[in-house]
């Protein structure tokens, strides 16, 4: 009975040291660090990204990649080293290959052929600046208008006068058009002031148009 119990357990040990055994726990162990680091904060971006199809259609085909070329070298370096005159393992191999390659052909074929035919996004650039008026004063809303090229989505703009800083906390309408009343700020020195349009994109890229309009009022700074 003793001698029974040993040998199931011997033979429980081997399985569990069975190549196919140790992969699957391997690549359970590996799914589940990365789920416990999107949960603690720690993720770097990998869950995140594969949301995007760029950076998702990169990761599949760079794992075909390793995946093709290691069951590859596998088996040259299995048919060098072994010399087993019928070898049904080798043959199991090279159909596994097979079909791999089939695979990998199709998503890089698709990848590289498809990289030609998506259109590069231009340099951001923001048209030249359209206002209701050339003369404005203290308080008073002012129309402005224009459209954003380029750039890499999603875009954020923001409206300033003088020296200040824009706030990019808007985002501009469909086409990049941006069609906005602001109201001109008091404190301005009277007289030709900057009206400023500053536009960043998902790439962090920028672009600003500038404008002068007149600031006219006896309660300004002479």
């Amino acid at each position: 009975m003793s001698q029974s119990n040993e040998s199931s357990g011997n033979n429980q040990l081997s399985a569990l040291r069975s190549p196919v055994v140790v992969i699957a726990l391997v690549i359970l162990f590996s799914i589940l660090v990365l789920v416990l680091f999107a949960m603690l904060g720690w993720d770097r971006g990998v869950l995140r990204g594969m949301s995007e199809i760029e950076f998702a259609r990169g990761l599949i085909t760079y794992l075909f990649s390793v995946a093709t070329i290691g069951v590859a070298v596998v088996l040259i370096v299995y048919a060098l080293t072994t010399h087993a005159p019928d070898d049904k393992n080798f043959q199991h191999g090279k159909e596994i290959l097979s079909l791999l390659l089939g695979v990998f052909g199709t998503i890089v074929g698709f990848y590289f052929g498809r990289e030609g035919v998506i259109p590069k996004e231009g340099p951001l650039a923001i048209a030249p600046l359209k206002t209701n008026t050339s003369a404005v004063t203290s308080g008073q809303v002012l129309h402005v208008f224009t459209v954003i090229n380029g750039g890499k989505a999603p875009l954020h703009y923001g409206i300033s006068f003088g020296n200040a800083k824009a706030e990019l906390t808007d985002a501009p309408t469909l086409g990049g058009w941006i069609d906005k009343d602001v109201t001109v700020p008091s404190g301005q020195t009277a007289g030709q002031i900057d009206l400023r349009v500053r536009v960043e994109d998902d790439d962090h890229h920028s672009a600003e148009q500038i404008t002068s309009i007149t600031l006219q009022g006896a309660g300004y700074k002479k």
